[in-house]
């Protein structure tokens, strides 16, 4: 079914995108916030190139559940550096998937060549993650009851990322980019919709009028009432957002119809040179072409660069599955939760939160009742 973008005026924005930001988090288990958890970060086994280095890293993003990847950081140039997290799609081989279609390594060793602190992490089951959680695992009814989607444990892996990524010394924390494509592009307009600490954006082949996401890991209970992908991705106005279509996917309209309905939002915050839109000739892709359309994007309001030679994409060597894997030579956390037992553990913690929350007198009843008023409203999409 094909959703027609409303002519949202001004106010008509501000409000529907404090819906829309609001329902994003009871839709995903973001809501009410749980308390932060240690990260408990280990980073090791680093490999040095002549101009960058590759790590790998594990990290808590809830309390005995893992989010998994590699770190690519830049050598001979100044920190602190612009950050980017880096989710991938569907492809076969997830973050190491390297075809002509789309490369993750090759994207973020130029990204870190150009000057940029990169995260590629998992999405949930795939890789190192698989070790824990299968993607595509349906959490069944009691856990939706509470909330819990294969959605929003990656929405919480992309938040926890950006935690991670402002922990790092040598990275600027007000300079945070986020790019994927399909799958990952998913996960990156969610991000962005609802963490203003993602600066600039570049989701690929994935806003459409009419496709939604293909996976469960793309949708969750109650999400897209009433409005769209296009919403969520006008929920970045006014910071810098590229759109990356296709001619061979359901992007093929882009130009003509996500764009626009994109661009008006941008007009009512007078930044219409902050939004931008990029076709490609060819199938549903991440390739070298709509690469160094993101990496334009993103050397213009990170690194100040204007000539699109200077970010063209270098040939660079991809290192072996075995020297990135995070688990390949060690053993994963004794402590690491299944899927079950992670739905049993977030659905307590949402009982804590709950029950923490009740008021103990009268003064603190009005902002408990508006605050779970609030996601009662959501919860049954009133």
């Amino acid at each position: 079914t094909i959703r027609h973008f409303p002519k949202y005026d001004k106010q008509d924005w501000h409000e529907v995108s404090e819906y829309i930001h609001n329902h994003i988090l009871v839709s995903t288990g973001q809501y009410p916030k749980l308390e932060d958890t240690p990260l408990r970060t280990k980073i090791f086994d680093k490999i040095e190139r002549e101009d960058y280095t590759i790590e790998k890293v594990y990290f808590e993003s809830y309390p005995g559940f893992f989010c998994t990847g590699n770190l690519y950081r830049p050598i001979g140039k100044n920190s602190p550096f612009p950050a980017i997290a880096s989710p991938h799609g569907h492809w076969a081989r997830g973050r190491l998937e390297n075809t002509e279609l789309g490369s993750i390594p090759s994207r973020c060793i130029n990204f870190a060549k150009q000057g940029y602190v990169v995260f590629s992490y998992d999405m949930v089951g795939y890789n190192d993650s698989g070790k824990q959680i299968e993607h595509r695992h349906n959490v069944g009814t009691q856990g939706e009851i509470w909330g819990i989607s294969l959605m929003g444990l990656q929405l919480q892996n992309g938040i926890r990322t950006i935690d991670f990524l402002q922990e790092l010394p040598d990275v600027d924390s007000d300079r945070i980019g986020c790019t994927g494509a399909s799958g990952g592009g998913t996960q990156t307009f969610m991000l962005m919709a609802i963490d203003q600490r993602i600066q600039v954006a570049a989701p690929v082949n994935m806003i459409s009028d009419h496709m939604q996401g293909g996976c469960l890991c793309e949708n969750s209970p109650n999400l897209r009432i009433d409005f769209s992908n296009m919403e969520i991705g006008a929920m970045m106005a006014p910071r810098p957002l590229l759109l990356v279509s296709a001619t061979g996917d359901w992007t093929k309209n882009t130009p003509d119809v996500e764009y626009p309905a994109i661009l008006s939002i941008y007009q009512h915050f007078e930044a219409a040179e902050k939004v931008h839109q990029v076709q490609i000739d060819a199938d549903h892709n991440y390739n070298q072409a709509s690469r160094e359309a993101v990496y334009e994007w993103f050397g213009k309001w990170f690194l100040d660069k204007s000539d699109p030679v200077e970010l063209k994409e270098e040939l660079s060597e991809i290192e072996s599955d075995e020297d990135l894997l995070v688990f390949h030579h060690r053993s994963i956390p004794y402590h690491a939760l299944n899927m079950d037992q992670l739905t049993e553990s977030l659905i307590q913690s949402a009982k804590f939160g709950i029950e923490s929350r009740k008021p103990t007198n009268a003064s603190e009843l009005k902002s408990y009742q508006e605050e779970m008023g609030k996601g009662l409203y959501h919860a049954l999409a009133l």
